[in-house]
């Protein structure tokens, strides 16, 4: 099961702004971040495009100019992650944090590598922290949500998948607020019917039928097809 997951593909303006911050008046500190700044435009142009290879390439090359942006190995990371170099992946999501300890998106995404590496019990503590530092984060509550249904938590993963649908309008505004909200909000939107999916199958194995019913009825008009074998199977038993 793939995982809601954001990356700063629209970072640009953020890195531009923060190494503006600094102010350097040495002349030799002003072009390597000039050249550092360009280096990740370039990364990010590439990585749109899906060459993930050399987004790589330009990432690694910006960071050995300004290794003090946070956003450069955060979009390195989710890089490496792509080409299967999880461990990598990790390693740079660490140091995004360590950057900027008050972003929750790094915390995030290392809980998702573990996810996928099936190591769910170091994920969840990654997920729990990522909510610490920003309880308005949608994307932790759908991970823990999987893992709570996974180890047929019901109806905690009901409450999991709840707030991650609660959240609707803050991960809309967000979204907009860094102009990525035609680019990523589609995709959110899967995940929030996905939602309704396992909080159907959720009441359904908690014999809540009803509830089952109505959760699994709003998946299915959302366009997740397996809701129609349960909602099927739930009828059939009603014989």
């Amino acid at each position: 099961m793939n995982r809601f997951l954001i990356f700063y593909l629209a970072s640009l303006v953020l890195f531009v702004l923060l190494s503006a911050a600094k102010c350097s008046h040495n002349k030799q500190e002003r072009t390597e971040e000039r050249d550092a700044i360009n280096l990740f435009e370039r990364g990010l142009e590439v990585h749109k495009a899906g060459n993930y290879e050399a987004a790589l390439s330009y990432y690694t090359q910006s960071i050995a100019k300004d290794s003090t942006q946070y956003v450069t190995f955060l979009n390195r990371g989710y890089v490496k992650e792509i080409l299967k170099d999880t461990l990598g992946a990790i390693q740079d999501y660490v140091i995004a944090n360590r950057l900027n300890n008050t972003n929750p998106i790094p915390l995030n995404n290392i809980g998702a590598v573990y996810y996928e590496r099936h190591q769910p019990e170091i994920a969840e503590k990654y997920f729990l922290e990522a909510i610490r530092v920003d309880s308005l984060e949608s994307d932790p509550y759908y991970s823990l949500g999987l893992i709570a249904y996974d180890r047929c938590q019901f109806q905690k993963a009901i409450s999991f998948f709840k707030r991650f649908i609660e959240l609707k309008d803050i991960v809309s505004k967000r979204l907009s607020t860094g102009d990525l909200y035609n680019e990523l909000m589609p995709e959110y939107e899967v995940y929030h019917t996905l939602s309704l999916y396992y909080i159907g199958l959720s009441y359904k194995n908690l014999n809540q039928i009803d509830s089952a019913i109505y959760y699994l009825k709003q998946a299915l008009s959302g366009g997740i097809s397996e809701a129609a074998d349960s909602l099927n199977l739930i009828h059939e038993n009603k014989r």
